[in-house]
């Protein structure tokens, strides 16, 4: 521990270090650099709810952007890459991760009944052991608390997917269609008339795979709708598109329906989002299912014993 730590820091760091806490729970490099300047940032285990989610904010969404940013640049997707996107990555990003380690921290200082940083402040003595909390007898079995929560984790990710990959209606100049070149099913847009009208359109459900299984296309047909869904091996991966055949004309009409790409990444995107506002849901589920249904038993047996 340095010299030029600030002396409240020199006070608190030993007593944590006495109670056996992981590294990670006191400190990070950005504790260790303010500390060194004089700066009496409160250790992680100890501090506010916003004090560790702007930390983690700042740190956990700048290095989980750059990790996106690179693997763009290695797939060569840079196609309208702009700053204010990696900005907007790392602000949407770091919210998240935020808040996830900002609750855990507050959990955890809860758990092991230590004092805020303010307390501390205030003169308020670090215990010398940690205080375990007593196990709990769970109201509801095992099975419908896990039922629960994986109910609001499917729930809350389907409608974070729903809201991050909505099906457009408004075609763009990447619209495509599907083609066949000598027998071989390909993906051109639909805004080149020149590229598709003199070739026959894909028609029959198809299945097609090249480069190992790198590149691939899928063909669903119900009725004059064609889905189709292309992978590339790239972060965009499926480029679906969903459009109508009317033969009645000569070229045949292709009539865009809708499109999206980028589910497959999004999917577990919404996965992970949903996480944190599963738990409070299912919180609040628990919370209202006790008071429904446990709390009237318990006072129709306490009226039961006065009468």
């Amino acid at each position: 521990m340095s010299s030029s730590y600030p002396a409240i820091i020199a006070q608190v760091l030993p007593r944590l270090q006495a109670l056996k806490l992981p590294h990670h729970f006191q400190s990070t490099w950005l504790h260790h650099f303010l500390w060194r300047r004089g700066m009496a940032l409160p250790p992680l285990i100890l501090a506010g709810f916003l004090t560790n989610f702007a930390i983690f904010a700042l740190r956990d969404g700048f290095i989980i952007a750059l990790m996106l940013f690179l693997l763009r640049v290695s797939y060569g997707y840079m196609d309208g890459f702009t700053p204010l996107l990696f900005l907007r990555g790392w602000l949407i990003v770091g919210v998240f991760f935020g808040f996830l380690q900002a609750l855990s921290y507050r959990g955890l200082r809860i758990r092991f009944a230590l004092p805020t940083w303010r307390e501390v402040k205030q003169g308020k003595e670090i215990p010398a052991t940690l205080k375990q909390p007593a196990g709990k007898n769970h109201i509801f079995p095992l099975w419908l608390r896990l039922s629960l929560g994986l109910a609001c984790w499917l729930l809350l990710g389907w409608g974070f997917f729903l809201w991050l990959a909505p099906k457009l209606d408004t075609p763009n100049a990447l619209f495509s269609v599907c083609i066949l070149d000598d027998a071989r099913p390909q993906l051109v847009h639909l805004a080149e008339p020149t590229q598709w009208q003199s070739k026959p359109l894909c028609r029959e459900p198809l299945y097609f795979e090249e480069n190992d299984g790198l590149h691939r296309i899928y063909l669903e047909r119900d009725g004059d709708t064609v889905y189709v869904r292309e992978f590339a091996d790239s972060m965009s991966d499926p480029l679906e598109f969903s459009y109508r055949i009317d033969d009645s004309t000569h070229p045949p009409t292709v009539t865009p329906l809708w499109w999206r790409h980028a589910a497959t990444l999004k999917k577990m995107v919404s996965a992970v989002y949903a996480i944190p506002f599963a738990v409070i849901l299912y919180r609040i589920l628990c919370r209202i299912m006790i008071r429904r249904f446990f709390r009237k038993e318990d006072s129709r047996e306490s009226a039961n014993v006065i009468h």
